[in-house]
């Protein structure tokens, strides 16, 4: 399990999904969700930056969960703003 604080339910539901062989990730989470009767928005805001790099400023986490929503078919925006 990840170095969290949790109580024993969440450790109980962790162990459970481990066990029945899904992954686990708890951090990386979007900033926003958005929705409508049409469609659904997951929203990451970060800081424009002056020199673009390859990570854009997006940590290993957020990356991962970026792409774990995308392969799923989710749509997933990073909003740059200064």
């Amino acid at each position: 399990m990840p170095n969290l604080k949790t109580n024993r339910r969440e450790k109980f539901i962790w162990d459970k999904y481990i066990n029945m062989g899904y992954s686990g990730i708890t951090k990386g989470y979007p900033d926003f969700c958005f929705y409508n009767d049409k469609e659904v928005l997951f929203i990451e805001v970060k800081r424009k930056q002056k020199r673009p790099s390859v990570k854009m400023g997006l940590s290993r986490h957020q990356r991962e969960m970026i792409s774990i929503f995308k392969r799923l078919g989710l749509n997933v925006r990073v909003e740059y703003v200064e």
